[in-house]
């Protein structure tokens, strides 16, 4: 999507800044799904048009389409875009029709409930990558389950269908593993990972990697990698009802270091593992991670696990080998 610049006529701007696009799909019949809504980026869906909603950081709302009732993959902009992809109308009649909106008395009363008054604002390569984060596919869409990870990492196809791991996976046209970092609720890039290969999209931010958590739960299992910490899971299928887990995709940053505080002491009291590599590196991490919960929790209780080899993975696989 390109940036969207100040418009030169200031009706274009007025209409681009100061009308709540959320506000106005609403009046439109789209709906606000709040589970896939977060601090900066709304989705919304009229059938089967479903589009997210976000702004810059110069004031312009703007959308782009995750699946276009038309089918239109460059689908996206401003709220003008908005309405002449849907309605077909010309920039005179567009015009027309949101004046009545830069004003309180005679614009359409809409339902508080159904949109989102307030939004965080993003910048160009934040917005880039939402966009790219909203078009990833679903695991249920590409065979990475059965080509990568079920025959390469030797998990078994039930595990990705536990509620733990609900959303937290995507994929795409390669069959790519994809594992969404997280900073608070704003996604700063993706972990990649494929036989051999593990990288990160251009313009991301190494943070960290979530399951799903609940309100039962009661540990916090924090790994090297997703990979990793789905093994751990796999090997230990106790835990899964109980415990969330995290994922550092190795070393971690500022960013990375913030999150982890935050995952330590969102549940106060709840039990730490530090589940690294069986490494030098690993004996680091974990030295790490016991340190962050005598700061920030310290009545919350610590152990270290460590696998039989270097990781919970190679691990897996051999107890997948001795029981074939």
């Amino acid at each position: 999507m390109q940036t969207p610049r100040p418009d030169t006529d200031p009706e274009l701007e007025d209409f681009k800044t100061k009308i709540n696009l959320s506000e106005f799909a609403a009046s439109k019949g789209f709906k606000l799904d709040k589970e896939r809504s977060k601090s900066c980026s709304i989705s919304m869906n009229n059938g089967s048009d479903v589009v997210v909603i976000t702004r810059a950081t110069n004031g312009h709302w703007i959308y782009f389409s995750v699946q276009s009732s038309k089918g239109d993959s460059k689908d996206g902009g401003s709220i003008i875009d908005f309405i002449h992809a849907r309605y077909s109308l010309n920039l005179g009649q567009i015009r027309k029709h949101l004046r009545p909106w830069l004003g309180f008395k005679k614009r359409p009363k809409i339902n508080p409930t159904s949109f989102a008054r307030n939004i965080k604002a993003l910048k160009k390569t934040d917005i880039d990558l939402l966009e790219q984060y909203h078009k990833l596919k679903s695991i249920e869409e590409t065979n990475v389950v059965k080509k990568y990870l079920v025959k390469h990492r030797y998990f078994t196809e039930d595990i990705f269908s536990n509620p733990r791991f609900a959303g937290t996976i995507k994929s795409d046209r390669y069959n790519n593993a994809i594992f969404p970092h997280w900073y608070y609720s704003k996604v700063v890039g993706w972990e990649i990972k494929n036989l051999k290969f593990t990288g990160f999209p251009p313009h991301s931010t190494k943070s960290i990697w979530f399951t799903n958590r609940f309100d039962k739960d009661n540990t916090l299992v924090i790994s090297e990698s997703a990979i990793d910490l789905i093994s751990f899971f796999s090997l230990f299928p106790e835990h899964i009802s109980s415990s969330w887990g995290i994922s550092t995709a190795g070393s971690w940053g500022p960013m990375g270091e913030e999150m982890l505080e935050y995952a330590i002491k969102i549940i106060p009291g709840q039990t730490i593992i530090a589940a690294f590599d069986n490494d030098e590196a690993g004996q680091y991490f974990s030295s790490r991670i016991e340190e962050i919960v005598l700061k920030d929790s310290p009545g919350s209780p610590f152990s270290i696990s460590v696998p039989i080899t270097n990781d919970w993975n190679r691990d897996l696989e051999n107890k997948f080998t001795k029981l074939s």
